[in-house]
């Protein structure tokens, strides 16, 4: 799949994202006025890809693959960032190596974020934050540390990204076993190059009405 080989490959270029155009968000109120929200309380799914509506797919990513879980978690302990367990229904990647990935299933948003944790090192190892277009290709990357209280109990700390226009196609991701609630997001819009087709498409039916009228 060479959309998944970019979204791959785009997590290596996170930090060499331009950071004069960033537009890091910690409060979901300042990603939009009108938001849709998801807190999972009625998703279930995984280890595989996992549609959460007709917008919003969710993968895991990373090794060992196919380890992610939304809904009926259990009791997952994060070390020295706290814990989150049956009293917080959420996505998550049971893997050190890895992190989400949130798909707008070919249709793109101008902002999106979540409430996230991850499993922090002592040196306070950071979770990036990527936002691709629908190609997979990289157009801005944030580098965050959450820090929660080792006893901490279903902590963490929301990030988001809002852009100028609605070019997000994907948000990725990456920390080890990287948790996620109350995922929040602008409404989807079809590709640029969606409406083009539509364009032509509307166009090429018009003309071939022009011609059987003539006929």
């Amino acid at each position: 799949m060479k959309t998944h080989s970019n979204l791959l490959a785009a997590a290596v270029l996170a930090l060499a994202i331009p950071a004069a155009n960033a537009a890091l968000v910690m409060d979901p109120m300042d990603l939009g006025a009108s938001l849709i929200a998801e807190d999972f309380e009625t998703v279930f799914g995984g280890p595989e890809a996992v549609a959460v509506n007709a917008d919003v797919t969710i993968r895991g990513i990373g090794f060992p693959p196919a380890s992610l879980t939304i809904g009926d978690n259990g009791f997952w302990a994060l070390g020295e960032n706290g814990a989150w367990s049956l009293g917080k229904t959420f996505a998550a990647n049971n893997a050190p190596i890895g992190g989400l990935l949130i798909s707008f299933n070919g249709k793109t948003v101008d902002a999106v974020g979540g409430f996230f944790n991850y499993l922090r090192t002592p040196d306070g190892n950071p979770m990036q934050l990527l936002a691709l277009d629908v190609d997979g290709n990289p157009l801005e990357g944030h580098s965050v540390t959450i820090m929660t209280a080792a006893d901490g109990f279903n902590e963490g700390a929301f990030y988001g990204i809002r852009r100028a226009q609605a070019d997000i196609g994907w948000l990725m991701v990456t920390a080890p076993y990287a948790v996620m609630d109350d995922l929040a997001y602008t409404a989807p819009v079809p590709e640029p190059t969606t409406y083009a087709m539509v364009f032509a498409g509307l166009a090429l039916l018009t003309l071939a009405r022009q011609r059987s009228k003539r006929g």
